[in-house]
């Protein structure tokens, strides 16, 4: 079965980041995973949905802070406003709340 999967080693290699943070992804159910005895192990589709998604802090320019109010106003969904910006639906939910 381990070589369905990805160990958190190789899983860090494809992101571009260290064990450890896949660990704290896994911990806070960002990544899931699945754990044999004391290892994590992911699944290759999962990383590939979570390399799809979205993250980080990014930065918005002035013009789309306001348009994403003035279409949070009508009704659009901070997710919808996500796709639509190409941002995390978290970056979209800390300008609404500005």
């Amino acid at each position: 079965m381990a070589m369905d999967y990805l160990t958190t080693k190789e899983a860090g290699k494809r992101l571009g980041v260290s064990p450890p943070r896949i660990h704290v992804l896994i911990h806070s159910g960002r990544l899931p995973a699945r754990k044999f005895g004391r290892d994590w192990f992911i699944h290759p589709d999962d990383l590939a949905d979570f390399k799809s998604l979205p993250s980080g802090n990014f930065k918005l320019t002035p013009d789309q802070v306001i348009q994403i109010k003035a279409r949070a106003a009508e009704g659009a969904r901070p997710e919808e406003l996500a796709v639509e910006f190409s941002v995390s639906a978290r970056t979209i939910y800390r300008h609404l709340q500005k």
